[in-house]
């Protein structure tokens, strides 16, 4: 699971890797904005269990509020574009560039 905390995060942090593979998810490609959201909230529960996470596969309270950063910065994009938007809405969105550079931080504090 930390593997994958360490993936979705660092494809969150890299607007190079956006451009050149979550826009091109409806031409079919398998990964997308999607697939890093399920895992936040669907699999790592970062949105109903955050703390339960810590000595799983976050290894302390910095570690997690490094992540629930991100959390928000995506709470606050999804409030103004909603959860049915594409791709490409959200990263052109300015709340965009939020979620990237708490993505960063976030990626630092885990890759210590």
């Amino acid at each position: 699971m930390r593997q994958e905390l360490l993936l979705a995060i660092e494809k969150l942090s890299d607007t190079e890797y956006q451009s050149q593979n979550w826009l091109a998810c409806s031409t079919g490609k398998s990964d997308c904005f999607d697939n890093v959201i399920h895992f936040l909230y669907d699999h790592a529960g970062f949105d109903e269990d955050s703390e339960g996470t810590i000595g799983l596969f976050v290894r302390d309270k910095q570690e997690l509020t490094s992540i629930m950063k991100v959390i928000e910065a995506l709470e606050i994009l999804f409030k103004l574009l909603g959860t049915r938007a594409s791709d490409a809405d959200y990263i052109s969105s300015p709340a965009w560039l939020n979620v990237v550079e708490t993505a960063k931080k976030a990626l630092e504090v885990l890759r210590k």
